[in-house]
């Protein structure tokens, strides 16, 4: 049995894959399972995820004058702000379809498991309480049931994180911005690739006279993966779920991402115990007292459960 323990999460892990690239041998393993998340909401039973999605950080530069000028030249110079609207607008469309060209080419193609999995998940989330915990009346596009369940597990998404650029204090001022910024995030799931992503997008942006705007990509991904649910620590920590909180967990295809398999081919699966409205990663995070303890049973089964495979 073997323990990582790694404590910079918080700030994007910037040394975990370079000491996992270094410690080959020291992380051999027949299969490893993450311990971090919580419940979903409406349920009383773990998250079980059998793969991980990568998350490609990109900013996209758009540049003009030297410096800003006054808004009375706007017939003469171009604008930074506008040229990144109008870029955008090509990257995804208002069904948010992402337009890049073969973007997903190759994408993970879903089977009867991964089918059943997602019609299990929906028969037993409350999707009305993960509305109200959003403060939202609906889902995108209306979506509902099993079809928002897919979508959020296995729809590749472009998200803007923000927009940087010209002047927002009070008052006002007439000026055309010199230089504009977007922050992008771009989930991928399996079979979709980090440096292929980054080709198609710098490709996308030239074909379509966007070839001026500088696209920067941010902490080199890693690719995403995804495991069945026949495997041993698949099958353990299902069993052990389902000891511990006396029904199935939740299983989902895909979710948040990793480095460590990059270097080291390992059968992964991310499970949860904590609280729904446990704050992960925010302000006022927590863990219920009971949910702990319980999650220390959990912990001792998985391992009892995969040492008897």
């Amino acid at each position: 049995m073997k323990f990582l323990i790694e404590g910079e999460e918080e700030i994007g892990s910037p040394n975990l894959a370079a000491w996992a690239e270094q410690n080959e041998e020291l992380l051999e393993a027949d299969g490893m399972h993450c311990l971090d998340g919580s419940m979903e909401t409406g349920t009383e039973v773990p998250d079980v995820s059998l793969g991980l999605k990568s998350v490609l950080f990109v900013e996209l530069i758009a540049r003009g004058a030297k410096t800003d000028v006054h808004s009375l030249n706007f017939p003469l110079v171009e604008s930074p702000v506008w040229e990144l609207i109008w870029a955008l607008n090509t990257i995804l469309d208002r069904d948010r379809r992402i337009l890049i060209e073969d973007w997903e080419e190759g994408i993970w193609q879903l089977g009867p498991d991964d089918e059943a999995q997602l019609r299990d998940k929906a028969a037993r989330v409350d999707l009305e309480a993960l509305k109200a915990e959003w403060g939202i009346s609906q889902f995108a596009l209306g979506r509902d049931g099993v079809d928002a369940i897919r979508a959020r597990a296995y729809e590749p998404t472009a998200n803007i994180q923000g927009i940087i650029g010209g002047y927002t204090g009070p008052g006002r001022k007439t000026i055309i911005p010199s230089e504009a910024r977007v922050r992008m995030d771009f989930r991928l799931i399996p079979n979709i690739q980090p440096a292929d992503a980054i080709r198609k997008l710098k490709a996308h942006l030239a074909k379509h006279g966007f070839g001026h705007i500088e696209v920067q990509a941010f902490d080199g991904a890693e690719p995403p993966y995804k495991i069945s649910v026949k495997e041993d620590i698949s099958q353990a920590i299902i069993a052990a779920a389902t000891e511990v909180y006396g029904e199935p967990p939740v299983v989902n295809g895909v979710s948040a991402e990793g480095a460590i398999l990059r270097h080291v081919w390992i059968p992964c699966v991310l499970t949860g115990f904590a609280n729904p409205g446990a704050n992960l990663h925010a302000p006022d995070e927590n863990i219920h007292l009971d949910k702990y303890l319980q999650g220390i049973k959990y912990a001792a089964a998985i391992m009892e459960h995969f040492g008897k495979t």
